[in-house]
């Protein structure tokens, strides 16, 4: 497959967007956990689950479809985007007229924030998928990079002098977004493709529909399977452990930072000529780089999980430093599960994405009944932990049958047992944790260095290729 050279290309531009974008991010979490209370943290939090929980019901992940349609050759993308765009915005009205109900739940104070928060997440889904669908890769990543910028530039103004609170934080938020949606719309010359004038396609809109509303039930079980137990901290504990819990997370968002990157040229990418031979050596060894790239980092942030805990995590936040080493394998076997989907949504053949989510949600949720009352917030990262392993399994078995790669489970399976070992030493104090950990990460190092001896070749390939133009 000529598939690497495009591929290659793409990951290094949201590499370089990502990073900028999730590095200001990173470096202000403890500006964020210095002025904010857990409580506040938790309350903020909670507003951003809930939007991506009513999210895929209100916008029916129309989103997915703008990218996959546009990359598909033969579609009109000036009909795919007035498609998106009217479904879109028809859901956006629905959610208005609905949104009363967050009166009777513990985010009434915050009625308006979570409408604007929920209304600029939207667009901006709907924008930057179809902004990489179209093949403007460079203006998603700088996209990213703008939003991170005035969310920060604009917390700093708001908490600081104005001293807004959590009010300021939010508001912060919702602002990036926005100036990243118009950002992205200039940039990318959206303008040129219409408004929703323009008469409906109806055969295009019947199977765009029909390959996105089977993610609602994915999408809604994905969430039951992952951000679900933030709201059960906040009924059996209370918004100071959801805090905690959110702030925990922060440290394994760098690992969904890099996988994300791949991630995002891969779902651009894994489409070419999908289902022959070339194509299924193409996602095996896709499969052997995004492993690379997660166990590395993955024991990485292992051995710095304490020292980073405390540059990062201010005043109270600092107990979080115990739950990270559970909720990064969480985010490693979300990542797989991602890449196995891609073989679904590929093929379009989504219906077990729904299946293998919706096995998650239950684990979940019955593990986060039983285990936050007895253990606590370390309850609600085994439950996740159990919840994201089994979509990854059910995913990794079932997608044999409509293609089986080629992996060398040996390598990955004594990989991840050093990587067990890592996790246990990670989460108790011992004199030479770091040590042991490191020890550990080093055997990782070369049992690994083949594969990402031939990850830098292909960087360094593409960003030569950058500079000669």
């Amino acid at each position: 497959m000529a598939g690497y050279k495009k591929f290659g290309k793409d990951a290094l531009l949201m590499t370089i967007g990502s990073f900028g974008s999730k590095l200001l991010t990173f470096i202000f979490v403890p500006f964020y956990t210095a002025i904010l209370t857990t409580d506040q943290y938790g309350i903020a939090d909670l507003i951003s689950t809930t939007t991506t929980l009513l999210f895929p019901f209100f916008s029916f992940i129309i989103c997915e479809a703008m990218m996959r349609f546009a990359l598909e050759k033969g579609n009109d993308p000036r009909e795919v985007y007035t498609i998106g765009v009217r479904i879109t915005f028809a859901g956006l009205l629905l959610f208005f007229c609905l949104s009363p109900i967050i009166f009777f739940t513990p985010l009434k104070d915050y009625y308006w924030f979570v409408v604007l928060y929920f209304v600029t997440y939207s667009i901006q889904h709907a924008i930057s998928y179809f902004v990489r669908g179209i093949d403007k890769t460079k203006v998603f990543a700088v996209g990213g990079i703008v939003q991170t910028f005035i969310s920060v530039i604009s917390a700093i103004l708001f908490l600081i002098p104005m001293k807004m609170g959590i009010q300021g934080y939010l508001i912060s938020h919702i602002i990036g977004s926005a100036v990243s949606v118009l950002y992205m719309f200039l940039a990318a010359k959206i303008y040129r493709y219409g408004l929703i004038f323009r008469a409906t396609n109806k055969e295009l809109q019947k199977k765009m529909l029909a390959y996105s509303l089977p993610m609602i039930p994915n999408s809604a079980s994905w969430w039951l399977a992952d951000a679900a137990s933030k709201f059960f901290l906040t009924a059996f504990i209370g918004t100071s452990a959801t805090g905690l819990f959110s702030v925990a997370n922060k440290i394994p968002h760098i690992m969904t930072t890099m996988t994300g990157i791949f991630g995002g040229a891969w779902k651009v990418n894994c489409v070419d000529d999908f289902g022959s031979d070339d194509s299924k050596g193409f996602f095996s060894d896709a499969f052997a780089k995004l492993s690379t790239i997660i166990i590395l980092i993955l024991s990485c942030m292992l051995v710095f999980n304490k020292p980073i805990a405390y540059i990062m995590f201010s005043k109270d936040f600092f107990q979080a430093w115990q739950f990270v080493p559970l909720l990064l394998f969480s985010t490693a076997m979300h990542a797989y599960s991602e890449f196995f989907g891609s073989i679904y949504t590929a093929s379009y053949n989504t219906k077990f994405l729904v299946v293998s989510t919706g096995i998650g949600a239950v684990i979940n949720i019955t593990l986060n009944c039983l285990l936050i009352p007895r253990l606590g917030i370390i309850g609600a990262g085994i439950s996740v932990v159990c919840a994201q392993t089994s979509i990854c399994l059910s995913r990794i078995l079932h997608s044999r049958k409509i293609m089986s790669l080629s992996i060398n489970w040996k390598l990955y399976i004594f990989c991840y047992f050093t990587l067990g070992i890592q996790i246990y030493v990670a989460t108790n104090s011992y004199t030479r944790e770091f040590l042991y950990s490191g020890l550990c990460c080093l055997i990782i190092f070369i049992l690994l260095f083949k594969e990402l001896k031939q990850i830098s070749n292909l960087l360094m390939e593409n960003i030569m290729k950058k500079l000669k133009k």
